[in-house]
């Protein structure tokens, strides 16, 4: 089992080390600094901050002040920061592991070796992103997972029904994907494209799977700013 994945291990204990040994202490942009003031407000059970501290880069509203960003990522951070201030800079790392290790599945469905592991690991930009309190490492992880449960659907011979209920949780998994970066969107849409073109109906349960996300992202948008069709950009 070890020598299997030696590999992967490698790789996830290098990461582990340089995340320990540079640990990053604070946010170093105003994104994240929206970020994690979000998901404070969050906790706190509230959206809206009438406080005049929470003006800076923030969108006026009826009441007062909501996030400049959207909550659907930061209700993701929110286990991060329970904990503390710290404790939410885990975040990146965490899902970077996470990320490699669902990498290292798709390369042993592919039949790739298992060395190509660390030019996902230590990509400049995905190595750079696990440092940092941005969105992009957590809809990564559901672009990966969701391809990787639709390239099981595809491969192994299952039953029509199991089938279709993988192609459903593929469609969740990248519907929380858009959830979490709305513009990821693009992309999904020339997946399906590519289905429908060499699988036809089996792009269905795919685009149901995603109605799920949808209309919670919907929601969030309009408990936020009002409208399910408004976003922070639209201030």
């Amino acid at each position: 089992m070890v020598k299997k994945n030696s590999w992967l291990l490698c790789a996830l204990l290098l990461l582990v080390l340089i995340a320990a040994f540079t640990f990053p202490s604070f946010y170093a942009s105003g994104d994240e600094y929206s970020y994690v003031r979000a998901t404070s407000s969050l906790l706190k059970g509230q959206i809206v901050e009438d406080n005049i501290y929470y003006s800076a880069g923030a969108v006026k509203v009826e009441g007062g002040f909501v996030p400049n960003v959207s909550i659907n990522f930061p209700i993701f951070l929110m286990p991060f920061l329970l904990f503390g201030f710290t404790f939410i800079f885990i975040y990146g790392i965490f899902f970077h592991l996470l990320n490699t290790i669902i990498f290292s599945f798709l390369l042993k469905e592919f039949k790739i070796s298992q060395k190509f592991i660390f030019l996902y690991a230590f990509f400049p930009a995905l190595f750079w992103l696990s440092r940092t309190i941005y969105p992009q490492t957590l809809a990564i992880t559901f672009l990966l997972a969701g391809f990787l449960v639709y390239v099981k659907a595809s491969k192994l011979n299952l039953s029509k029904v199991k089938k279709i209920s993988l192609l459903f949780i593929t469609g969740v998994l990248f519907g929380f994907a858009v959830f979490i970066r709305p513009d990821i969107s693009i992309l999904i849409f020339l997946f399906c494209l590519v289905v429908l073109i060499k699988k036809k109906l089996l792009v269905l349960p795919i685009v149901a799977g995603g109605i799920i996300p949808a209309l919670i992202l919907l929601y969030t948008n309009s408990l936020q700013f009002g409208s399910a069709v408004s976003t922070a950009y639209g201030y």
